[in-house]
């Protein structure tokens, strides 16, 4: 056997309303580590951030030898290095873990995708479980999924189902209630990196057929994964300081991918000038949506392009109507 790597598989994430670098992080999970140790796998740390490529030992026939079961999953974890992520991705408050599985993929620009899980999909859970059981459940049994240990059957008061998971080991579980399909969940321990969510790795279809796999110098080449997280969708606000109603400001999206209503005068850190909020939220990206200031000064028209708001003025609206981007701009 040749003393060899040979790649296996990459994985990576985007944020449509980041560009580079990415302040996320692939990083396996404690029992995905050791699991990597025992079966041969080594990460390679020459990948861009926000990816993760994984390499195994080289067989004479130039084919990855593993030494794992076949349906052994690796599970990496998402971890934000920038806290205000969060306030950039659509998902629900409090920031919930999301296990993304490629057993359900598809194909987009010779990426493998991962899809997120159907429906309640993997079960958003930290170190609280509280469930809502329907009337007449008699309780739930948890099991540790690596070990096949029962963790004893969970009470259920009021039709609520609450357990303190914060003793139990970080790993994968799953939740069997009585006339319910089973449900698995990845449990992350409290005082650790923020977690942001999980990508699940399954060996056995990470190696694909060659019909599958591009060739490239005569060599297969690593199947490859990628996870696109959505953008939050928010009101967008421009603050124009120095404008002035006898300039006529108005703003307008390329494409007509906002509508704004008519700016109004305001006062921003003691300035006059004039704000400008979209009618309906629109999701914002790295690459927009570019707005332009169309206004007139010395008697001839004017437009100016108007930045993306950044991450650090995106708040919740007053009384929990969503949320609000703004960028402030000085003539």
């Amino acid at each position: 056997m040749k003393l060899a790597w040979v790649p296996l598989l990459s994985a990576r994430i985007g944020h449509a309303a980041l560009t580079a670098p990415l302040p996320l992080r692939l990083v396996p999970t404690p029992e995905t580590a050791a699991a990597m140790r025992a079966f041969g796998l080594r990460a390679d740390p020459n990948v861009p951030a926000g990816s993760l490529g994984l390499h195994a030992r080289e067989g004479d026939d130039g084919t990855p030898v593993l030494q794992a079961p076949d349906d052994c999953v690796l599970t990496f974890r998402m971890e934000a290095e920038a806290p205000e992520l969060y306030t950039l991705t659509d998902l629900p408050e409090p920031p919930l873990v999301r296990c993304y599985d490629n057993r359900a993929t598809h194909l987009k620009d010779g990426l493998r995708w991962l899809s997120p899980p159907s429906g309640t999909g993997a079960a958003a859970q930290g170190p609280m479980l509280a469930l809502k059981l329907p009337a007449g459940g008699q309780g739930a049994q948890l099991t540790r999924t690596a070990s096949g240990a029962q963790l004893g059957a969970l009470p259920v008061v009021d039709g609520w189902l609450r357990a303190d998971l914060s003793d139990l080991p970080e790993g994968r579980y799953e939740l069997q209630v009585a006339g319910k399909p089973a449900e698995g969940f990845y449990l992350l321990p409290p005082g650790q990196s923020v977690p942001f969510g999980c990508i699940e790795i399954t060996l056995r279809a990470a190696v694909l057929g060659a019909a599958e796999r591009p060739i490239l110098g005569d060599k297969l080449q690593p199947q490859s994964y990628g996870l696109e997280l959505p953008a939050r969708p928010c009101l967008l606000r421009y603050t124009v300081i120095g404008l002035t109603a006898a300039a006529q400001g108005r703003i307008e999206a390329e494409g007509g991918a906002v509508d704004f209503a008519p700016m109004e005068a305001v006062q921003f850190a003691g300035r006059d000038g004039f704000a400008a909020t979209a009618r309906a939220e629109v999701p914002l990206t790295s690459t927009g949506p570019r707005c332009t200031l169309h206004y007139r000064a010395d008697g001839a028209a004017q437009s100016l392009a108007l930045p993306v708001p950044a991450a650090a003025r995106i708040t919740p609206q007053a009384a929990g109507q969503g949320w609000l981007a703004e960028a402030v701009v000085y003539l």
